[in-house]
């Protein structure tokens, strides 16, 4: 059974945290797993939540510095094995989806991998779910997209880099490194997320997100994918017409989805315009 290393970078994510762990180590066998998690500027639990697995498999790293790309170096810098597995601790895979990643990247072929996009939308407002039906249904995440909370790269693939670029958005850094045939969705083996509840909460997550992209492109990161991120492709704009005309509930969901689009848009090159680096922002609404 081919094991991996699993690097978490963590800020003040006790809750998260415990839940993360659980999900990905309830199956796994002595040895599988060697997890490191990278508690980054945490003025709660986190560390002490990560060091009660430490038979599992677990290591702590601390630091004082709250950087998610200070902790992903710092985990890089404490990692050796190979096939390396990159998680948020606000996300859940299982075990069986970490060994999914890990048998996939033996190969040569492909160099990246990622689990498939879920939602969990228990206790999200009525307006969020509309936008999060269209969002989850884009043809981006059917095959050949790595990100989201969740990527895993061969010894190759890491190779690809030196170190994590200082950028707010390592997911598209990465995604955008690799071609579509260097990289790979395991559609049968899912990530759950867990997002915001409120439409106002996507909306912030969101226009980080894209001041990220624009990040990306200004400092000349990430590669092609990178460069096009925000331009719908054809099959984008398809998926949204058929969906429009399915019926009237996916014609208010992609309503709501279009109109938050452009708050989203907007708001993303203003506050890219406004502030140089991008400070880390998040919901804290769907911890716990």
């Amino acid at each position: 059974m081919t094991g991996a290393t699993v690097v978490i970078p963590a800020h003040n994510e006790e809750t998260g945290l415990a839940r993360c762990l659980d999900h990905l180590l309830r199956y796994a066998d002595d040895g599988e797993l060697d997890v490191i998690v990278v508690a980054n500027g945490c003025t709660d639990d986190t560390a002490a939540v990560a060091a009660r697995y430490a038979d599992r498999g677990v290591s702590v790293t601390e630091t004082p510095i709250a950087s998610k790309v200070e902790a992903l170096r710092l985990g890089d810098a404490r990692a050796s094995g190979f096939p390396r597995i990159y998680l948020d601790a606000d996300v859940v895979i299982s075990t069986a989806t970490a060994r999914a990643l890990a048998g996939a990247l033996t190969t040569g072929q492909p160099l990246a991998a990622a689990p498939r996009l879920t939602l969990d939308l228990s206790g999200v407002g009525r307006l969020a779910t509309r936008y999060l039906r269209v969002w989850q249904s884009l043809p981006v995440f059917d095959a050949g997209y790595v990100g989201s909370g969740c990527y895993a790269l061969s010894e190759a693939g890491r190779a690809c880099f030196d170190q994590f670029p200082t950028l707010t958005n390592d997911d598209e850094f990465v995604n955008g490194l690799f071609h579509r045939d260097q990289k790979k969705t395991l559609v049968e083996h899912p990530l759950t997320v867990f997002p915001a509840r409120s439409l106002r909460g996507i909306v912030r997550r969101s226009q980080r997100v894209g001041a990220g992209r624009i990040e990306l492109r200004e400092k000349g990161e990430g590669g092609d994918a990178a460069r096009v991120a925000d331009t719908p492709a054809p099959s984008t704009a398809r998926h949204l017409v058929r969906t429009a005309v399915s019926s009237r509930s996916s014609f208010l969901d992609v309503l709501v989805f279009g109109a938050t689009q452009v708050v989203v848009l907007l708001g993303a090159r203003g506050r890219r315009l406004r502030q140089r680096e991008i400070r880390w922002t998040r919901d804290e609404s769907s911890r716990g």
